[in-house]
């Protein structure tokens, strides 16, 4: 009995391991690269200037850069932008977008947290704080999903917009 339990139970933990192997290996062939930066929007494409956001928790690095909180964090962070950049990815129709509904236009309840999700270019457009200005006017940082050079997911931060 003890040599039956012995056996299933390494029968269990193989085939436990055999599908976190599997599981593993499809999270990692699908995995996206999250990037933060200021973003222009010209047709299908979506052009990023990749910028660091350091927060008040970030003491190190304040440090490097020889930042005075007082000054240089007065709203809790700081965009660290050394150059202009201009990498490019594609939009696709399945392109997520994720912003703060601050008019109502898209949610009607007014005592919710407003956030709002399209796949509708045009609803992000309205909707969101994104402005129509070359890349090194832009001041609004967008957190971006991409995967294999395609947009998967644009996000607006609130705390960002202001």
């Amino acid at each position: 009995m003890r040599k039956i339990n012995i056996v299933m139970g390494m029968l269990l933990l193989g085939w436990t391991m055999v599908g976190c192997n599997k599981v593993e290996g499809v999270e990692s062939q699908y995995k996206t690269e999250s990037l933060v930066g200021y973003m222009v929007i010209e047709k299908d494409k979506l052009y990023l200037d990749e910028v660091e956001i350091i927060i008040g928790e970030d003491q190190e690095r304040i440090k490097e850069l020889g930042l005075v909180e007082e000054n240089d964090l007065p709203n809790g962070y700081y965009i660290h932008n050394l150059e202009v950049q201009n990498e490019s990815f594609q939009l696709t129709n399945d392109t997520i977008y994720g912003f703060t509904d601050d008019e109502l236009l898209f949610v009607k309840d007014a005592e919710s947290n407003r956030f709002y999700e399209t796949t509708n270019l045009e609803e992000f457009l309205e909707g969101s704080s994104y402005q129509e200005v070359a890349l090194e006017q832009q001041k609004i940082p967008y957190f971006i999903e991409v995967y294999d050079g395609k947009v998967i997911r644009v996000t607006e931060e609130f705390i960002y917009t202001q």
